[in-house]
């Protein structure tokens, strides 16, 4: 269809299969309608299914929230990448995490807790470090969600005690380019 330049029939044909996926699908926790969102956390609950985590997730976004979506990208796809990975480490599938993700009032709020075993790593100004072999190319993660939330003027919280780790994020959306 796209080939022979009816991009609305080919636009139709895909909203129509993701309709009639949408239903079929246990794995998707997230339909919020933000297609970032949504992909992160569907992607992950399934990994976390294969892996014997438990995974409880709340989202309260509308499909149009106004920052980048790379920025939603890097800092959810980190922050659940990051847990899935402390999880595994778990045995006896003992491993869980909680994601609540929420959009009012112009606030987006995150929070993201995992229980972890492998004891966690700071560098001397308090910076956690990657627990993974190659850490040329691992280790960014954190510093990386840090920037984007930047940002949009926002904060980012961490907490890490009796191997319990909680992230929270606020950011507003009166700061983001998107909505000016």
């Amino acid at each position: 269809m796209v080939q022979t330049g009816q991009i609305s029939d080919a636009e139709e044909y895909i909203l129509r299969m993701l309709d009639i996926g949408a239903g079929n699908r246990p794995e998707e926790v997230s339909r919020s309608g933000n297609i970032v969102i949504d992909s992160l956390i569907n992607n992950a609950y399934a990994a976390a299914q294969k892996d014997n985590i438990r995974f409880d997730v709340n989202v309260l976004v509308p499909a149009s929230i106004p920052f980048e979506s790379g920025h939603l990208a890097i800092i959810l796809g980190n922050l659940l990448e990051n847990a899935l990975e402390a999880c595994r480490d778990i045995p006896d599938g003992k491993g869980f995490i909680c994601l609540d993700i929420s959009y009012a009032k112009d606030i987006f709020q995150l929070c993201i807790k995992n229980n972890y075993q492998a004891k966690r790593k700071k560098d001397n100004i308090g910076h956690y470090l990657t627990t993974k072999n190659d850490n040329i190319y691992h280790g960014l993660g954190l510093s990386s969600i840090n920037h984007a939330v930047v940002n949009y003027h926002g904060q980012m919280d961490i907490t890490d005690n009796d191997n319990l780790f909680q992230v929270i994020v606020v950011m507003y959306g009166s700061y983001s380019e998107k909505a000016g």
